[in-house]
């Protein structure tokens, strides 16, 4: 009989942890993809402006750049979590 330093759940737990943070990431990713430019003057309650002004577009765009990227990060960030936990998983399973 072998000691193992590891208890015998912990590869399942890891797996467990990696499967919840690949989702989160997804759902991230998802997020990231419903982003929509909405110009400033319908964040405002305003009606169009009549001048061929382009800045409220503009402005709608940098703000949903900003969305998602932040977003984007998030993602990322999860997804690194999820391949740690996963290679984690998979080298706790190799010493038991």
């Amino acid at each position: 009989m072998t000691m193992s330093i590891l208890p015998t759940s912990a590869p399942l737990v890891l797996a467990l942890i990696c499967l919840a943070a690949a989702l989160r990431s997804a759902w991230l990713w998802y997020q990231t993809s419903r982003v929509q430019i909405v110009p400033l003057w319908e964040t405002l309650g305003q009606i169009e402006p009549v001048s061929g002004s382009d800045n409220h577009w503009i402005v709608g765009m940098m703000t949903a750049a900003q969305q998602s990227a932040a977003l984007n990060r998030s993602a990322a960030i999860w997804t690194g979590g999820a391949a740690l936990a996963g290679a984690a998983s998979t080298v706790a399973g190799a010493l038991l």
